[in-house]
């Protein structure tokens, strides 16, 4: 078996975690409030780097520091390994999860000191129980958050904590003596290395599964309307679409205005029409099914796909809703503002399966709605029976 010169590997080791931490660091530093995690696992890096010149030192320093220290620093790093990836989740964490490991390293060395074997066994246990709690800390999140580089990490995390429990099944079946000279031709040096490269290519992931939920975050915020939290028009006719070409065979499309939007804003203010806005997209949110979708369409028009719906459920849902909306009470700088809203009802066994044609209908129905005396509901049976009419008026409805 070739030799390998643990003090240069140590070294090494040295100068990628360094090099590991700051990118950690600059990742945080850049979104400090998105990428929370960045912290601590910048802090297990950074603390990787004196951990692997005390035990490349060992000889060289005193026991209780190339040992003692170095693998209760080296505990503590994953430590704060297991922190990051609780901060990954939005989970809390304290000093347990980032001190446990190295504490019971220290209370356990009066009486594993003399013994090798003895001292691989426990520090192998503790590393792979953080390593595995991280594991299932990123894999646990993956339903909610499914992110392409989610399972990879997961996945190393789990390596990393095997390798470690390697150890401690070889440490008994072929023993060696502690001295660099005998451990760099033993299974220890290629473990440590196969180690060392599965936390180059781990760091690497941490920072793809970092990079990723950013780039998702932004996804997310082009596709929803800040004000109401629903979905901006083209992100609802994208979603749509999509769902109506999945299941062509039911649904229904409401399209909403709100009643004389113009007069609020100009007896109130834009703040009190933006509270109604907001109000209004409370009240249909409240009664979303979980494959429903919400979207503000315009101005003061909002658009609302009902996947499972029939006939009967949508035209149910429109009145429910506008009854909703009339019956709520809205106020702002103290005043009582009063609103209502007309709907359009579409529904797929009437209208053809296609958004363009729904929506076509609905907007012909708003607009029997409007021309009705507002506060009520419509809906076309056919598409025969729309109307054209022009968008440029819908500011005064």
């Amino acid at each position: 078996m070739p030799t390998i010169d643990l003090p240069t590997l140590f070294m090494v080791s040295t100068a990628l975690f360094v090099l590991m931490a700051v990118m950690f660091f600059v990742t945080w530093r850049q979104d400090e409030r998105n990428n929370a995690a960045m912290l601590p696992w910048a802090g297990a890096h950074f603390l990787g780097a004196p951990a692997c010149v005390l035990l490349a030192l060992r000889g060289e320093i005193p026991g209780w520091l190339s040992i003692g220290v170095a693998n209760f620093v080296v505990l503590t790093a994953f430590g704060l390994t297991v922190a990051g990836a609780l901060a990954f989740e939005g989970r809390r964490f304290g000093a347990p999860v980032i001190f446990g490991g190295a504490v019971l390293w220290a209370a356990a060395v009066p009486t594993v000191w003399n013994d090798f074997s003895l001292r691989v066994v426990l520090v192998s246990l503790l590393i792979s129980t953080h390593a595995f709690a991280a594991a299932a800390i990123i894999w646990h999140g993956r339903k909610r958050e499914p992110l392409p580089t989610r399972g990879l990490v997961a996945i190393l995390f789990a390596a990393a904590g095997a390798a470690h429990l390697a150890r401690i099944g070889v440490i008994f079946q072929a023993p060696v003596s502690e001295s660099f000279a005998v451990l760099g031709r033993s299974w220890v040096a290629f473990i440590g290395v196969q180690i060392l490269m599965q936390e180059v290519l781990l760091g690497y992931a941490l920072l793809a599964m970092v990079k990723e939920r950013a780039e998702s975050h932004q996804r997310r915020a082009a596709e929803i309307d800040t004000l109401t939290g629903a979905l901006t028009r083209g992100a609802f006719r994208e979603r749509a679409a999509a769902r109506l070409e999945a299941e062509p065979r039911r649904g229904a499309v409401l399209l909403f205005d709100l009643d004389r939007f113009k007069a609020i804003n100009d007896t109130h203010g834009h703040a009190a029409g933006d509270r109604v806005l907001a109000e209004f997209a409370e009240v249909v949110s409240g009664r979303l099914g979980a494959e429903d979708l919400f979207g503000r369409y315009g101005g003061e028009e909002f658009a609302l796909l009902l996947a499972e719906a029939d006939v009967t459920a949508a035209w149910r849902a429109a009145e429910d809703i506008r009854r909703g909306f009339a019956l709520r009470p809205i106020s702002h700088a103290g005043r009582d503002i009063a609103a209502t809203v007309s709907v359009g009802v579409a529904a797929v066994p009437l209208v053809e399966s296609d958004l363009d044609q729904l929506v076509a209908s609905a907007d012909a129905a708003l607009y029997l709605a409007k021309q009705g005396g507002r506060d009520r509901v419509e809906g076309t049976t056919a598409p025969a029976l729309m109307s054209p009419r022009r968008r440029a008026g819908r500011g005064s409805r």
